[in-house]
């Protein structure tokens, strides 16, 4: 019978063979040796045999050996767990760790991580708030690790409440909380959020890494955050972050989304390594900006270099010719995917492209033809880009058969009937309308109204140039500047639409100079209405410097309204305003664009939390209303 002694010193030298390995076969030997000597039991050596399998991902090797274990402890457990996680198998560590609990093996801090992830991977909420409330009774929920993998659970599954209810009990965030914060708020379509959320780190002083880099610009992409975009490759720079795919790729999507391709084109350029998604990229920016047959031409020059488009960069490039009404060169580039020499057949979102080629040029007989033609039934895409192309140029015919397809396939969505119902409007088929509202009352649908949250403006008429110029020099930044903070002599130029209460259509403006109480009546009446359909052209009024303004208005004790031109306005104001109590409400015209307003309230936003860090006031509530 072999001596003792020979076992551990054979199981030393298989633990220094296992610390040292670095590849499948050494492993397979190892375990060999393992079940000739019969050391298996040996705990020792099977934590540093899974280890060594989890590293090469040899998780099946590593799970057989854990299965021969009579009483594993925690941390071959935990090693397990860990390499599953890192696998397409999530279900395996949640099993492992089930068995854990049937094993009376108490989880440590280290086992939790590993788990949460596999839930995440899974989007279980439910199982992932059972192991919260373990985290909790155990005492494990203040280890950093373990918060942040509660973030991304909830992250994760979309329910961003618990999420933040979990990030706000944390007593310090690293990078990582912040950014799972901003990748869960950007997935949820949450964009101002979580660009709100980032321009908080900064306040807070995390330096972001490349993922929170590449989570903010998608977010800057889809909330045309062009200002946040900006700043974010500013930062870039001055760290001397090496710009490469991924986040070349994140900045050339949003300067095209924010229809800044010139910049995005600049970014492309200047990278030293391309792949199939920063070339879509390019090519998708320029189809934003109309630049159809640049877009062709760095399409080409993608063939040329050796790089496979894919079907996301055909779509790209078809949108392009679309939007520029280069409909022979879209035809040449469809026919291009038909005789497959891209590797793939068309699918209905090419044809959707085709047919929004054809329809959006007018030729309305040959999209309706490849919609009849194409080998897939159409979809909501197919015959919105038809019935699009038909209300363009004038067909009603056409429009109401593509309104009726689509309400067959979305019956629940009310904006298609009133399409149909404008549609009959405009031929003067009056019992039709009628027949399209008793539908949508039988079937309980409503108009809906396009409003934001937080946005909302009213419009005004084209003023002339003399007008202009007056607005433009008695309300300047310059002169808000001046005036010293509470002053009572606000500047305030407000567009305010009184088309559907006194004045008649098509009534003209009135002269700027209107009194204030009359204004003031207007406003508590306008401000009242929590929606309103009918809002449209009416009335400039604006009060002068030199008017008295109602501090009692609207039941506040400080009102001031302000129209708003540009950025530096908005951060001037908030400066200007350091009062205890006061109601901003930030009133914007027709001519500022959506996107940028939006991004405008939320760097007013950002400031108000950094003026509060200082205490120089205490709230200031932000109102901004936009006609539909």
């Amino acid at each position: 019978m072999r001596p003792f002694s020979h076992l551990i010193t054979a199981a030393n030298r298989l633990i220094n063979l296992l610390e040292i390995c670095n590849s499948p076969s050494q492993i397979y030997q190892i375990q060999a040796q393992l079940i000739v000597q019969n050391l298996y039991p040996d705990t020792d050596i099977a934590y540093h045999f899974i280890t060594a399998c989890q590293s090469l991902g040899l998780t099946d090797s590593a799970h057989l050996l854990y299965s021969q274990i009579q009483t594993p402890n925690v941390f071959i457990c935990n090693t397990l767990i860990k390499a599953f996680s890192h696998t397409q198998s999530p279900l395996k560590s949640i099993s492992i760790y089930t068995q854990m609990h049937k094993n009376s093996i108490l989880p440590n801090h280290y086992t939790f991580p590993f788990v949460l992830k596999a839930f995440s991977d899974l989007r279980d909420l439910k199982r992932g708030q059972c192991v919260h409330n373990q985290i909790i009774k155990m005492g494990h929920f203040n280890d950093i690790y373990v918060q942040n993998s509660l973030l991304n659970v909830y992250a994760s599954g979309g329910n961003m409440d618990l999420c933040r209810k979990v990030y706000d009990e944390m007593p310090q965030r690293d990078v990582v909380s912040w950014t799972v914060m901003i990748t869960g708020y950007r997935e949820a379509g949450k964009f101002d959020d979580a660009l709100v959320a980032f321009e908080k780190m900064q306040y807070a002083g995390v330096v972001p890494n490349q993922v929170t880099m590449v989570n903010a610009l998608s977010a800057c992409s889809s909330f045309g955050a062009i200002g946040m975009g900006i700043w974010i490759h500013g930062f870039i720079k001055r760290r001397g972050w090496v710009v490469d795919v991924i986040l070349g790729t994140s900045l050339i999507d949003m300067y095209g989304k924010c229809g800044r391709i010139e910049e995005g084109l600049a970014v492309f350029q200047s990278m030293k390594e391309k792949n199939v998604f920063t070339w879509n990229a390019l090519i998708k920016g320029l189809a934003l900006a109309k630049s159809g047959q640049e877009a062709v031409w760095w399409f080409s020059r993608m063939v040329q270099e050796g790089v496979k488009p894919d079907e996301v960069t055909l779509i790209g490039v078809l949108c392009a010719c679309s939007h520029s009404g280069l409909v022979q060169m879209g035809q040449q580039i469809f026919s291009t995917i038909l005789d497959g020499i891209y590797g793939f057949s068309p699918a209905i979102k090419h044809y959707a492209c085709l047919v929004d080629l054809f329809a959006r040029s007018g030729y309305l007989e040959e999209a309706f033809k490849i919609i009849k033609e194409m080998p897939f039934e159409p979809t909501k895409p197919v015959w919105g880009a038809f019935l699009a192309g038909c209300r363009a140029h004038g067909n009603l015919e056409l429009s109401e058969f593509a309104a009726w397809k689509l309400i067959e396939l979305q019956p629940e969505n009310s904006s298609y009937y009133v399409v149909l119902s404008n549609l009959y409007a405009l031929m003067g088929r009056w019992g039709d309308v009628e027949k399209v509202r008793m539908l949508m009352k039988e079937r309980g649908l409503k108009k809906n109204l396009d409003l934001t949250h937080k946005a909302t403006a009213f419009s005004s008429h084209r003023k002339d140039e003399e007008r202009q110029e007056r607005l433009e020099t008695k309300h300047t930044d310059r002169e808000l500047g001046t005036q010293k903070p509470g002053s009572r002599d606000n500047i305030v130029c407000l567009f305010v639409c009184l088309h559907c209460h006194d004045l008649q259509p098509g009534r003209p403006c009135q002269d700027i100079s209107t009194p204030s109480t009359h204004m003031w009546a207007r406003i508590k009446e306008l401000l009242s209405l929590s929606s309103h359909q009918d809002l449209s052209v009416g009335q400039v009024m604006q009060i002068s410097q030199g008017e008295a303004v109602s501090t009692n208005v609207l039941g506040v004790s400080q009102l001031s309204l302000v129209h708003v031109q540009n950025l530096s306005q908005l951060r001037l104001i908030l400066l200007h305003y350091r009062r205890k109590e006061m109601r901003l409400f930030v009133l914007a015209g027709s001519h500022v664009n959506r996107n940028k307003l939006e991004l405008e309230l939320f760097l007013v936003q950002a400031s108000k939390h950094s003026l509060r860090r200082r205490g120089e006031y205490a709230s200031v509530d932000l109102h901004c209303r936009r006609t539909v």
